[in-house]
């Protein structure tokens, strides 16, 4: 996993390349402020949840996933399945599996 460049301005521009195994994520700095912002955004959009895709709601459950290595969940709606599949697919592979059973 590589975080990429700090010149990148938007926080969903999440990428997964099959070539090189890597995803890369957008540096997000966290603060004091960032769990009651995260949670405002997603309390907003669910508010008007009929208007289009939940970015900051699919984000945040594509985090959390991730880092409590869960996998990632991908119902039909959500804005990062296609990055989501990706890494499902990767860590489902054998030699990943016996690679982290290793350390």
């Amino acid at each position: 996993m590589q975080n990429q460049e700090q010149g990148k301005e938007n926080m969903f521009d999440i990428t997964f390349d099959n070539d090189t195994d890597e995803l890369n994520i957008p540096i997000l700095k966290v603060g004091d402020s960032t769990e009651p912002m995260l949670r405002n955004y997603m309390a907003y959009e669910q508010l008007f949840a009929w208007e289009g895709p939940n970015f900051f709601v699919d984000y945040v459950v594509f985090m959390d996933k991730l880092i409590k290595g869960y996998g990632v969940t991908t119902p039909e709606d959500f804005y990062c399945k296609d990055i989501a599949d990706q890494v499902n697919k990767h860590c489902k592979r054998k030699r990943n599996i016996l690679r982290e059973k290793l350390k």
